[in-house]
């Protein structure tokens, strides 16, 4: 993630959008930047949750469990897509 950060202009200068405040478990963000967006989607609980921000029409570009489960989120999981 830092790596992202350090080389990606989206990641420092991107608008931020925070998408369902109100949710607990999830903490679920977009940023936009030249016409590219991220999503980042991390699950804060120690159980799986299942959430859908469209995020299968994104490349996955890191997370931190070897595989990806599109909409399930496993305990702790974080992910990040380019979604354009």
């Amino acid at each position: 993630m830092i790596d992202l950060r350090h080389n990606s202009d989206l990641i420092v200068y991107g608008d931020y959008e925070l998408l369902d405040p109100e949710d607990e478990e999830v903490f679920a963000y977009k940023r936009r930047y030249n016409g590219e967006t991220l999503l980042v989607i991390s699950n804060f609980t120690d159980k799986e949750v299942s959430r859908d921000y469209n995020q299968s029409k994104g490349k996955l570009l890191i997370g931190n469990y070897s595989d990806d489960k599109d909409t399930e989120f496993r305990a702790y999981e974080s992910k990040v897509y380019l979604l354009n």
